[in-house]
């Protein structure tokens, strides 16, 4: 990437988060702001080349909508509640128009008592198991479930098992109403940290649009009420990393690079992984404690050993 495409993204990033900045859109590489999912917020904003994007988002979140209330309905009659999660729940919430939030899949909660027959369901719709063979541990977070059509990310979690403390209990009772028939949403607060969360889990290198979801989302909530409720789910460290990466995006400009916790804005924008060392060295750096630690390897171990049992 050249010094005026990286400037032109700085600029274009630092806009949609909320900081109005000049930035040559014919200077934007086009593909870069496609792959990190902002080209019908960057139309929005007046980059008249994604015109095109903006048309096939509209189009796909009708689509979308259609698919969710087919899944929704087959849940609702298996009775399982479900809570919206990421995209589609910001998608006509804190995105008006749904054609601003795309999306790869369709993110749901379901308690994980019902995953089972909550997988059941969806296979009568089509959907089978898709993703890798540790997906059947129960430390796992989620299930992948794919049809010709879509693809469902089915949770019973944000984080493998034993990495935080978050109260899967709390965010079931303060959901709150959803804008879509036979769904719920998480309080603010709880879907805002379930966002870091997520970002976190990725060592921040996740779509640009991910960034914003989480300014966004935290714009009306208080930061001391944001860091309390993290501390006591162990996820400090994620959510202050998360903070401190949208204030080097916001400002437009490199900012410091935290080499080994936390990628700095340059390699965010960029979107190219670090090695495989450095990703887990960073996810480590995010954990709170030793506890966090112990429960991230036994959960990785949990899953490798579900895994080696299905392939046999």
């Amino acid at each position: 990437m050249t010094e005026a495409e990286r400037r032109a993204m700085r600029g274009l990033v630092a806009t949609l988060l909320g900081n109005p900045t000049p930035f040559t859109a014919a200077d934007l590489p086009l593909e870069l702001v496609r792959r990190h999912l902002l080209a019908p917020l960057a139309y929005k904003a007046g980059v008249a080349a994604f015109r095109n994007d903006y048309i096939v988002s509209s189009l796909q979140a009708e689509r979308r909508a259609l698919v969710l209330a087919e899944a929704l309905d087959a849940l609702g009659n298996a009775g399982i509640p479900v809570i919206l999660l990421k995209g589609i729940a910001y998608a006509g919430t804190i995105y008006p128009d749904p054609a601003e939030r795309p999306m790869s899949d369709i993110d749901l909660l379901v308690r994980s008592s019902d995953m089972s027959t909550a997988e059941q369901a969806l296979a009568r719709l089509g959907y089978w198991r898709a993703g890798s063979a540790a997906q059947s541990s129960v430390t796992r977070h989620a299930i992948t479930l794919k049809r010709r059509d879509g693809s469902i990310d089915l949770h019973r979690h944000i984080l493998h098992a034993g990495r935080s403390r978050m109260d899967m209990g709390a965010i079931w009772r303060e959901a709150v109403a959803s804008p879509v028939p036979g769904a719920r949403r998480p309080s603010p607060l709880h879907e805002y940290l379930l966002h870091a969360a997520h970002i976190g889990r990725h060592e921040g290198m996740v779509p640009l649009v991910n960034y914003t979801d989480a300014a966004r989302l935290g714009a009306a909530l208080s930061p001391a009420a944001v860091m309390a409720q993290a501390g006591g789910w162990r996820i400090a460290r994620t959510v202050k990393a998360v903070s401190d990466a949208l204030v080097s995006l916001l400002c437009a400009a490199a900012g410091p690079a935290h080499r080994y916790s936390y990628p700095s804005a340059d390699e965010i924008v960029d979107g190219t992984l670090p090695p495989r060392w450095l990703q887990l060295t960073r996810k480590l750096g995010m954990v709170d404690d030793w506890l966090g630690v112990i429960g991230f390897a036994l959960a990785t171990v949990r899953a490798r050993l579900a895994a080696r049992k299905k392939r046999s």
